[in-house]
Order: C-alpha cells, then sequence, then structure tokens
C-alpha cells in the first residue's frame, strides 16, 4: 500500500467528518487540502445524503471525508459520485463481496444497505473547486436500528474482525485510482463501469412515482446524473434525485 498522497487526520469523535472538513476549508485553501482524509471513530451527529442521518456504533466502521480538488466542470459534477461508488465497488469485490450501487450514493449486498455517500461540492466559475466525499463504510457492525436493512464486512466474512485503520489504507488504493478517471477523457470508462454495476441496469424492477408504482429498467443516467428509465411499455421517464423510489 501506498498511500502517500493522502493526508490523514484522525479523530476520536466529532459531529460529522464532512462538518469537519468544510471548516477546514474556511481557513485554508482547497488546494493546501487537496487529498486530506477526515477519518472518526465516532459521530455525534453523521449525515447522509438528503439530510438524513447517517448512524453508527463507536469503533465500529468506517466514517470519513475526503477533500478533492477535482476540477471537474459543474455540468458534468456526478462523475464524482461515479468514481466514489465504484471505489466502494471495487474495496468489496477484493473482500470477496459482491455488491450493487443503488442510484443514486447506496452501496447495496443483497438489497441491503452495507456503504453510503454524501458529497459537497463547492463551485467556482464552471468548474468544481474542491469536493468533500463523506463515506460510511460498515466494516465490523454486526446489530443495526429499527428496521434498517444494513449488513457490515464482518458479517458478510463469517464475523472476521478487520482493523479499521488498515481498511482505510486498502480502501484509499482503490479510490486513486479511480479518482484519475475523473476527467472528461475517461468518461466512457467510467459511464460504462458505473452502468454495469448499478441495480436495475437493463433489469426491471418496482418503482414508485408519488403514489403510482410501475415496472421499469435504467436504461442510462443523465449528464446531470438523472435517471432514466424505461416501462415495459417502452415509455421513458427521467428522474432527479428523490423524484422516485426504487421498492426492493
Amino acid at each position: 500500500m501506498n498511500n502517500s498522497i493522502f493526508t490523514i487526520v484522525n479523530l476520536p469523535q466529532v459531529d460529522s467528518t464532512n462538518n469537519y472538513a468544510a471548516n477546514l476549508l474556511k481557513n485554508m485553501s482547497a488546494e493546501q487540502l487537496c487529498n486530506t482524509v477526515v477519518q472518526a471513530d465516532f459521530q455525534t451527529n453523521g449525515r447522509g445524503a438528503f439530510k438524513n442521518l447517517w448512524e453508527s456504533n463507536a469503533q465500529k466502521n468506517l466514517l470519513f471525508s475526503i477533500i478533492i480538488c477535482p476540477k471537474v466542470y459543474a455540468e458534468n459534477q456526478f462523475v464524482i459520485s461515479k468514481i466514489v461508488s465504484l471505489s466502494i465497488i471495487d474495496y468489496l469485490k477484493s473482500k470477496n463481496i459482491s455488491a450493487k450501487i443503488k442510484w443514486p450514493n447506496d452501496i447495496l449486498v443483497n438489497n441491503e444497505k452495507i456503504a453510503g455517500i454524501l458529497i459537497e461540492n463547492s463551485v467556482t466559475g464552471h468548474k468544481i473547486s474542491s469536493s468533500i466525499i463523506g463515506i460510511g463504510l460498515n466494516v465490523n457492525q454486526h446489530n443495526f436500528f429499527g428496521d434498517f436493512k444494513a449488513s457490515s464486512i464482518s458479517l458478510l466474512s463469517n464475523n472476521q474482525k478487520f482493523n479499521l485503520k488498515k481498511e482505510l489504507m486498502f480502501f484509499l488504493d482503490f479510490f486513486k485510482k479511480w479518482i484519475n478517471f475523473c476527467s472528461i477523457d475517461n468518461q466512457i470508462i467510467v459511464d460504462k463501469a458505473y452502468f454495469e454495476n448499478l441495480l436495475g441496469s437493463n433489469t426491471f424492477l418496482n418503482y414508485r412515482e408519488k403514489n403510482t408504482e410501475f415496472q421499469a429498467k435504467i436504461i442510462s443516467i443523465d449528464g446531470f446524473g438523472r435517471l432514466v428509465l424505461e416501462t415495459a411499455e417502452k415509455e421513458q421517464k427521467i428522474f432527479a434525485f428523490k423524484e422516485v423510489e426504487l421498492i426492493l
């Protein structure tokens, strides 16, 4: 493992690693903080996408945020979500765990959530000047809250216990590979890999739009990260985040 490009900040406890990273960016430039990783043993107010909470037992899981300076055009910002998702997919594959991406930002194994992603971008001009990538990855936790359908690497590996700091380094190896594909020149490679690992790609599943349920398959993700579905009647529907729900 050679992760020398990353600076690791380890915290025993924080409200949110994304909040901590955002505060760092208030006092230092994005260039100074590029490839900084903020990792916490416990978050008192962990945040998921769309103002959801991300709950995790202390010292059981990987909770971290990565600051990058991708210089991606604002209209192409969903590529960041794609490369983060693919990094997690490849990392889990190295553990002999087959996962799928549930559009737009969840990683599932057997329809149970094993990881979540929260990305917060800052735009300067027409480009993303900095991106805070928050990741919650279930590693050693065995019991989850309420009716939440979740799993962990340990549960999927005969209850083996994993060293969190080592696992973070392993993950960063895969992230380092995929971050190099952020540029528009590599968009075809990223799009193909993302689509192949997307839950529901070219497969009919059940969806809910408001109070209406229907069957459809994913035929693409457009340049704005919107979901493009095709129904059994060959009708195409395009949805932005939170406009449609996959029924599992």
